[in-house]
């Protein structure tokens, strides 16, 4: 299956045009709002979380500070939080991206440490600033809600683009809805599109839900190859 956008369809009047608008202002609002109250959710373990398909830094780590990182996984699969946070702290400290991240998970949901959102921006940022997507979906999320910083949609869709620009469907869902809603950015179907297509393409439902809603109006075509 394969989305194309056609010319938009001219409205028969201002009225439908701004009726049918609000509508679909209206409908992606509500998809936002629900994909992220999942994903921002910092007291909730749906946040997401340090595992391995995700938190592994890349192997040009020096070999302790791996080693390091991948026991403190260990221990957080494990369920042992505490030792996973202590086991993680010297890494960070010295760059690894993958306990950074780690870190700012435990003290954003308090799991092992005292919850500290402030510490946990700390370090998603540090892991933020080296690349990991994950990092940077959060810290979108964040400046998206007004959760621990001051709520900013320029600052939120620059962490998410860079996430998405990493492949992240999440942050490229958020990115597509934004432009869907008109949050921050005038609405642009065509870019709403583009970057649902892209976070579809890896089997997002909330991406392939918003192309459908596009389709159903119109305003997306749905072709086979």
């Amino acid at each position: 299956m394969d989305y194309n956008c056609p010319e938009r369809p001219a409205a028969a009047s201002q009225t439908e045009s701004r009726r049918r608008y609000r509508l679909l202002a209206g409908l992606f609002a509500a998809l936002f709002a629900a994909s992220a109250n999942v994903a921002s959710a910092i007291n909730e373990k749906a946040l997401v979380t340090p595992s391995v398909a995700k938190a592994l830094a890349p192997l040009s780590e020096p070999d302790l500070m791996e080693s390091a990182f991948r026991e403190g996984l260990r221990f957080y699969e494990a369920g042992d939080y505490a030792a996973a946070a202590r086991t993680w702290l010297a890494p960070a400290e010295h760059g690894h991206a993958g306990a950074q991240f780690g870190l700012g998970v435990a003290y954003a949901t308090g799991n092992g440490v005292p919850q500290d959102l402030d510490r946990a921006i700390h370090w998603w940022n540090a892991a933020a600033l080296q690349g990991h997507v994950t990092a940077q979906l959060n810290l979108g999320l964040l400046y998206w809600r007004g959760v621990g910083v001051e709520k900013d949609l320029t600052k939120a869709r620059e962490w998410w683009q860079r996430a998405a620009n990493g492949g992240d469907a999440v942050a490229q869902f958020h990115l597509g809805a934004m432009a869907a809603t008109g949050d921050g950015m005038p609405i642009d179907y065509q870019e709403a599109i583009r970057w649902w297509r892209l976070s579809a393409a890896q089997g997002y439902e909330q991406a392939i839900k918003g192309l459908e809603i596009l389709r159903n109006h119109g305003l997306v075509a749905n072709t086979s190859n």
